[in-house]
């Protein structure tokens, strides 16, 4: 369900700005029991639970890079049309591949362009249960680091699964618009629909890479 008032804070968005403090990062497929939230002074914190003491303060982390008891947050890209053009492929394939380091990507882009009613059902469908966001160019413009502060407060609130979905030629039905929880557009450009797939791709990289302070944002 979207949001009736925009500047409402949405559940599944909270934790990120309030946070202030961390634990060390928890990579991926390290034993150990899970990272729990703590309050306190300050702000909020995390550490995991079989830590003694105060919440530790150190690089970031978020609490999805944790053990094999909390799946990492996972996202699937949902896209009607399967990238044909050559530079798409590599770029797509090339995010695919470096993403694995950080996150879950589920990108399904076997449908045909069945129209724009068909196509929405099946994204609709496809997407259920997830935290929904829609690409249009009527849509919000989120920059950078707005997804960044996204990210951080799905991982902290424990969301499972982000979809993003992508049109085909004639975009989004009404009722698939309002079903989503954001709308957003990707650029003020009208971009080709494969390009798109590979900017979106890039942008889930960067985000990643800010969240574990790595340079390739820089």
């Amino acid at each position: 369900r979207p949001r009736s008032d925009p500047a409402e804070p949405d559940h599944r968005d909270v934790g990120a700005m309030e946070l202030r403090q961390r634990c060390r990062p928890v990579e991926p497929g390290e034993t150990g029991k899970a990272i729990e939230v703590v309050g306190g002074e300050g702000g909020v914190h995390s550490r995991r639970v079989d830590e003694e003491g105060p919440p530790c303060v150190g690089a970031p982390s978020v609490a999805s890079w944790c053990d094999e008891k909390i799946d990492r947050m996972k996202w699937q890209i949902l896209a009607i049309g399967k990238p044909s053009l050559r530079y798409a492929k590599g770029g797509v394939e090339e995010y695919q591949k470096r993403l694995t380091r950080y996150t879950t990507l589920e990108l399904q882009t076997d449908w045909k362009d069945a129209g724009q009613v068909k196509n929405s059902e099946t994204l609709l469908a496809a997407s259920e249960g997830a935290v929904r966001i829609v690409l249009d160019e009527r849509g919000e413009t989120w920059t950078t680091a707005d997804l960044v502060s996204r990210v951080e407060g799905w991982q902290m609130n424990a969301v499972k699964r982000v979809a993003i979905l992508i049109g085909g030629a004639d975009g989004h039905t009404p009722e698939l618009r309002s079903s989503a929880d954001h709308v957003i557009a990707l650029s003020g450009f009208t971009l080709q629909h494969e390009l798109a797939l590979v900017v979106l791709l890039e942008q889930i990289y960067r985000v990643h890479t800010v969240l574990r302070g790595e340079p390739y944002h820089r």
